[in-house]
């Protein structure tokens, strides 16, 4: 991370940390918060992607360009943890290899826990093809 967004980040927790103790003084008398900031790194324990085809064919996770509404395709999401970030490689490999599992699928939720457990959502647009599923999980 460069110092400009460092300073950035220090500077819009600054200004809501403030504003939380304002709102506890109001109510709570006195409240000095102890403010721990996040890693600047592989801080989400949460992460959701759209399960999108690339134009050479390939199925890929994709996060949305908040400036243009554009899908960008990741293969790696710095901010998710890394085991989520271990799963979403996996996750893409079976995708592209298991035409059942990619089948009309929507998007992907993931979750983690701090003890390395996770959680992966995969959400289809429509019921899924009872058959096709059984064999790939034959």
């Amino acid at each position: 991370m460069g110092p400009r967004l460092k300073c950035v980040l220090q500077s819009e927790l600054g200004i809501k940390t403030s504003r939380v103790e304002r709102f506890l003084h109001r109510h709570l008398c006195d409240v000095k918060l102890h403010v721990e900031p996040s890693p600047p790194l592989n801080f989400r324990m949460r992460v959701e992607f759209r399960v999108l085809q690339k134009l050479c064919g390939a199925w890929g996770l994709a996060i949305f360009d908040p400036a243009t509404g554009r899908p960008v395709f990741v293969d790696r999401y710095p901010v998710a943890c890394e085991r989520l970030n271990a799963l979403m490689a996996g996750l893409v490999q079976e995708l592209n290899r298991r035409p059942a599992l990619r089948d009309r699928i929507f998007m992907v939720e993931m979750l983690a826990t701090r003890g390395g457990g996770a959680l992966v959502g995969l959400v289809y647009d429509r019921a899924i093809d009872d058959e096709a599923w059984r064999r790939w999980w034959g």
